[in-house]
């Protein structure tokens, strides 16, 4: 009903559920996010660029089976958080970039014709309550690895009307496309979970209607069209589970 034209999964989609969705739209854009636990109990886990790749390989090879078109993969997602994995392989943006071009490296010998993405950040400034590092800060300091990433992705989220209109909030891909002038961009995440759904479904609406004429925008995906976590489910799913 919602007529989607694009939808990212993680690794560890079944390779059902892709078939499901090819049946649903049989020209559907599928993104995967390759992923891998980031922490564990809050406690940032030390992921090793062979451990993620291991993880990665090994969940994603049966979703290709399902659809050998699949080509775009985000590498990992917001590093600048500590339950992502900020302060564990790596403590800033440039220890984050020196890992995200090992692992791409990597993947490419496995998976050669895909394209590797930038993962989206985090948005927003450093708070010790979320575990998270400046965004700003962090891409600048891995700037030299997204310069080489294949796209880039971004995050934007926002909590009422004034923020989805905002640069550095709803509509952060303005400050995204002046960093990087020559790069695809991709909004891997986006969402409002504080409104009731009837405001952020209109919103959404709006939202993708101004996002077509962005250019070098691939897709928008907004977080979060099914989980089968009850929590997240009651404050981002499209539907119920």
């Amino acid at each position: 009903r919602a007529r989607v034209e694009a939808v990212k999964t993680t690794s560890h989609a079944s390779p059902e559920t892709v078939k499901r969705l090819l049946q649903i739209n049989p020209d559907l854009f599928i993104m995967v996010r390759l992923y891998t636990a980031g922490s564990t109990e809050g406690r940032p886990n030390v992921v090793t660029p062979d451990g993620f790749v291991f993880d990665a390989v090994y969940t994603l090879s049966p979703v290709l089976e399902a659809d050998a078109r699949i080509e775009y993969l985000e590498v990992h997602n917001e590093p600048n958080l500590t339950i992502e994995g900020l302060g564990g392989y790596w403590h800033d943006g440039e220890e984050f970039g020196n890992w995200f071009l090992e692992v791409v490296e990597k993947l490419r010998a496995r998976f050669p014709d895909a394209k590797f993405g930038f993962p989206g950040l985090s948005p927003g400034p450093t708070s010790t309550a979320q575990g998270r590092m400046d965004s700003e800060v962090f891409l600048a300091q891995a700037e030299f690895a997204a310069q080489q990433a294949d796209w880039i992705g971004m995050h934007a989220y926002w909590v009422n009307e004034k923020e989805m209109a905002e640069r550095d909030l709803g509509f952060n891909f303005i400050s995204y496309r002046e960093r990087f002038p020559e790069k695809l961009l991709f909004l891997t995440e986006f969402g409002n979970p504080r409104q009731p759904r009837a405001v952020v479904a209109e919103q959404y609406a709006r939202y993708y209607g101004m996002l077509r004429h962005v250019n070098g925008l691939g897709a928008a995906f907004a977080y979060i069209l099914s989980t089968s976590d009850p929590v997240e489910s009651a404050r981002w799913a499209w539907r119920d589970e």
